[in-house]
């Protein structure tokens, strides 16, 4: 038995990120073990709306047996999410030793869709920048070390020019939105990349962030100043709280909620929540 406050009763420290062991920064794709670790992906969806991450990643897709008693809306032929994924592993292969790999076991459809999108994005500038920068590190893994736990996430291209780095996002969406609502909707994502980056490599210089959309040839710049991320670690360490609190369960919802656009709209969970 100890005494109270010795050394013994301190919870371990969180390690620093250059000290994590390689074997936890193996691609995770989707976000289990969030007693260790919370995808930045999952804790974005959460902030938007804590019923759509309950719905996308721990209840199934619309066509997954919870919602079989339910309207499903229509479901794509093929899902988004395999066509964006194939399109990051196209790229990860393009800048890469095997350019041609990432066609293999592909679907077709979703190879098809990535073909079509290709072209348009060899036509825009930051292509050019891509191939000619420095160094680039590919489907990048990092970590955020915060008191609340670690945040783990994959930036899809870092770019080195000079003293300068800048994050590349790709997106194979086409949003209805002008940029600063884009930047609006991704400001915790790209803060997160900050955090994790400046943590790992304080010493090198500028930050900035680019969210890049091929099917429109559209380019989205982020700044990333040094006082957002001070800003950000405290809002950021207590949303981290917050999931781990709430996640796993439906949330009540308001009559006269201001609803974000949301890819369940038509299932009617969230309209008898708000009946309720």
């Amino acid at each position: 038995m100890t005494s109270a406050g010795s050394a013994e009763d301190a919870p371990p420290a969180l390690p620093q990120p250059g000290a994590l062991d390689p074997a936890l920064l193996q691609p995770l794709r989707v976000d289990i073990d969030e007693d260790r670790f919370v995808a930045i992906t999952a804790l974005e969806v959460f902030a938007r709306c804590p019923n759509w991450h309950f719905l996308e990643r721990e209840a199934g897709r619309p066509q997954a047996a919870w919602f079989r008693h339910v309207e499903v809306p229509h479901v794509a032929p093929v899902d988004p999410a395999v066509v964006g994924d194939l399109f990051h592993r196209r790229v990860e292969c393009h800048f890469g030793p095997s350019p041609t790999a990432w066609a293999i076991g592909a679907d077709a459809e979703a190879r098809a869709r990535v073909e079509a999108l290709w072209p348009m994005f060899e036509a825009m500038p930051v292509f050019a920048r891509i191939a000619a920068a420095a160094e680039r590190l590919v489907e990048h893994d990092i970590v955020v070390v915060l008191p609340s736990g670690l945040l783990r996430g994959r930036v899809d291209l870092l770019l080195r020019e000079g003293a300068s780095w800048e994050v590349i996002d790709f997106k194979t969406g086409t949003p209805a939105e002008d940029d600063e609502s884009i930047r609006a909707r991704h400001r915790l994502q790209m803060l997160c990349y900050l955090l994790a980056l400046r943590a790992r490599a304080p010493e090198q210089g500028v930050w900035s962030a680019r969210l890049v959309y091929p099917a429109e040839g559209r380019e989205v710049v982020v700044a990333l100043r040094e006082a957002d991320a001070a800003q950000a670690l405290g809002e950021i360490d207590a949303l981290v709280r917050r999931f781990k609190r709430e996640r796993g369960r439906l949330h009540p919802v308001y009559p006269n909620a201001a609803c974000p656009p949301c890819p369940f709209e038509r299932l009617p969970i969230c309209r008898r929540l708000a009946r309720a």
